[in-house]
């Protein structure tokens, strides 16, 4: 028998390990890891909101999960929400909050002893239900409660009419210096990853473009695959990385064969289809190489 607790230090041991490397992949933002503990750590005698917004490729998404992965292993309670999952209509959002593990909605949040945490990523999915969003969350919601939003748009003027109720801290992300000059087109990475496997394309697709020499094919190919490989090693963007790798890796003839072979159902797979490609552009703008 298992002596007690033994799983969930094994699962802050494999959080911390993933932390870690999460952290040595956004080299340069310092303050905002600093800002990410703060808000974890809060005891206050009302809810926070920390809201990070900025451009494509900045690292918002990594942020997030560092968010999460850092209340992990510092034991708090902790819900990882990417937006896109969330219906655009009130009560589709709430139905799908109830699917991520919050078993009473937003009443889930904020009322236990330990500080909670609420990471929320890619906010601007849900930008135009933002003033229900908050209302609905802080009319349910206790007071000991983080709410972690990444967003590619402020959130000042959504937040505002919250401001008597709510601490709230919003950061704009300035671009990192990174080896490529321009943050990845998502489209460009799945015309690029669709011929993955015929070396004759590959060569001539935008991305591989990027490399040089008669190696160029490789190149890209080592690339790509590394980016999958660092979305693997979050927890919270495992699943994406399965994506990737049985559409694009495996040889599927169609997605619809991928989606098969991952046992999702059509609709399921072409979102997270969708969410992958996004992460994975953010992951590779970091290790892009001059065009």
């Amino acid at each position: 028998m298992q002596p007690a607790g033994s799983a969930v230090d094994g699962s802050r041991s494999l959080a911390a390990s993933a932390l870690q490397s999460a952290t040595c992949a956004v080299e340069g933002r310092d303050e905002e890891l600093a800002m990410l503990r703060a808000a974890v750590r809060a005891d206050g005698t009302r809810p926070l909101v920390l809201a990070l917004y900025g451009g494509a490729g900045v690292g918002k998404t990594m942020l997030a999960v560092i968010a999460h992965l850092t209340a992990v292993v510092e034991n708090r309670p902790s819900t990882f929400v990417p937006a896109s999952y969330l219906a655009r209509d009130g009560a589709g959002a709430i139905d799908r909050l109830e699917s991520l593990g919050l078993s009473d909605g937003f009443a889930s949040l904020g009322w236990g002893p330990a500080r909670q945490v609420l990471v929320i990523d890619a906010f601007e999915h849900i930008h135009a239900i933002s003033g229900w969003f908050f209302a609905e969350l802080l009319a349910a919601a206790g007071a000991n409660l983080s709410v972690i939003i990444t967003s590619r748009r402020p959130l000042s003027a959504a937040l505002a009419p919250f401001a008597t109720m709510i601490d709230i801290v919003e950061v704009e992300l300035p671009g990192l210096e990174t080896a490529g000059d321009d943050p990845l087109d998502p489209a460009a990475l799945r015309q690029t990853l669709s011929t993955f496997d015929a070396s004759h394309l590959l060569e001539d697709s935008p991305l591989a473009q990027r490399f040089d020499g008669p190696s160029r094919v490789e190149a890209c190919r080592h690339w790509l695959r590394s980016g999958i490989e660092e979305l693997a090693r979050c927890p919270t963007h495992a699943d994406l990385a399965d994506v990737l790798e049985a559409t694009y890796l495996q040889g599927a003839i169609k997605q619809r064969v991928a989606a098969a072979d991952l046992n999702l159902p059509w609709g399921t797979y072409r979102h997270r289809l969708r969410r992958a490609l996004d992460a994975l552009a953010d992951v590779l703008t970091r290790s892009a190489p001059r065009p």
